[in-house]
């Protein structure tokens, strides 16, 4: 069936772009939120075409309707200098929720330059998005103390073992702990965001060693196949030095050598690089760049160290059916939990209870939300 309407997509396009978002390792949740955008105004989220995106992509119907949140929101757009560098779709999914007065609170905090990294960017975090959301309100004592300590192995967090949806099926359940069981508040850090924010900054940094190389490459690819490169090899140094002194209007020699395609020397070359990196490598004729080869190399270099932490990950934790095996000695919060329970007289059942409401999977929730 032909495509009649240029702005009409197949459901295999907008699948074929998330999953190869997803794929890349260093996800642009905004490629995949816009795509998931475009598609609920194209189908409706209740068509048969929509929900087999959702599935094909193994993402929620919740998550996706958060991620299309964030693409119809007007303030990424205004504000790419501020949420440019915020690589945590759910952060940005929280700020959606502020007031224009709380957003507005927000983009002058961030934009303080005492609020910046050392490179001068924003940092926008969840904890700042809850800080101005409570408000100047005074936080009263916290009556709530801890009897779990749930913890995650760094090594997998940092071999990218421990990915957007495990954090967002964590996030699931330690929610339905806290709406089922009294008295309990759970709290999150923002150690798995910082992780990623992390890992996005290795990818670019990474892809900009790969690019350079490759303009290396090309440099050299260049001059090996160039007739001008090639008839500078074979001139005398007197030679060289008359074809650089020529008065001619169209000689195209410098001192370093002949011309590099339309660029008269190496620092004109670097300085257009800079700017578009794709016609330089076109006027060398380098067929091997892409902006997606530049990131799948980039993102294969990092996965050798991912490799690194996964090696030193600890396997015994792999699934928490174990936590009855951790001693006082590898986590005090097992002691600590012991005399919460001996203090206010818990059985051994109610113990249970607790661990259970902590450990446990309800299938049938996530069958609920993945239909």
């Amino acid at each position: 069936m032909s495509n009649k309407n240029s702005n009409t997509r197949l459901v295999t396009d907008f699948i074929s772009i998330i999953e190869d978002e997803l794929r890349s390792q260093n996800a642009c949740w905004s490629k995949i939120a816009d795509a998931l955008a475009e598609a609920a105004s194209q189908y409706g989220t209740d068509s048969d075409a929509y929900k087999k995106i959702l599935r094909t992509t193994n993402i929620s119907p919740a998550k996706a309707r958060k991620l299309v949140c964030i693409s119809r929101s007007p303030r990424f757009k205004q504000h790419e200098d501020v949420f440019g560098t915020v690589h945590s779709w759910t952060t940005l999914y929280e700020v959606t929720t502020l007031d224009d007065d709380q957003f507005a609170e927000l983009i002058e905090t961030a934009s303080d330059p005492l609020a910046t990294d050392k490179k001068g960017h924003s940092v926008v975090t969840t904890s700042l998005v809850s800080k101005i959301k409570r408000g100047n309100t005074p936080v009263p004592t916290d009556p709530y103390k801890s009897i779990f300590d749930i913890r995650l192995d760094e090594n997998a967090l940092k071999a990218g073992e421990f990915e957007g949806e495990d954090y967002e099926r964590l996030m699931n359940l330690v929610r339905e702990i806290q709406d089922t069981v009294p008295f309990i508040r759970v709290d999150a850090t923002e150690r798995v965001e910082k992780q990623e924010t992390s890992y996005w900054k290795q990818i670019k940094k990474e892809a900009k060693k790969v690019r350079d190389q490759m303009l290396e490459d090309a440099i050299k690819t260049y001059k090996e196949n160039d007739p001008t490169w090639k008839k500078w090899k074979k001139m005398t140094l007197t030679e060289k030095r008359q074809a650089i002194e020529s008065s001619d209007a169209s000689s195209i020699y410098t001192s370093e050598g002949p011309y590099l395609g339309i660029f008269s020397d190496r620092d004109e070359l670097l300085s257009h690089f800079s700017e578009n990196p794709e016609e330089v490598f076109a006027v060398l004729d380098y067929d091997l760049y892409s902006n997606n080869a530049v990131y799948t190399t980039a993102a294969n270099n990092l996965s050798e160290k991912s490799a690194a932490f996964l090696a030193k990950a600890n396997e015994r934790f792999l699934y928490a059916g174990k936590f009855d095996d951790v001693t006082p000695d590898e986590d005090t919060s097992v002691s600590d939990n012991d005399k919460f329970a001996e203090k206010h007289d818990l059985s051994s059942d109610e113990r249970n209870e607790i661990r259970e409401a902590m450990l446990s999977v309800d299938a049938s929730s996530y069958e609920q939300e993945a239909s």
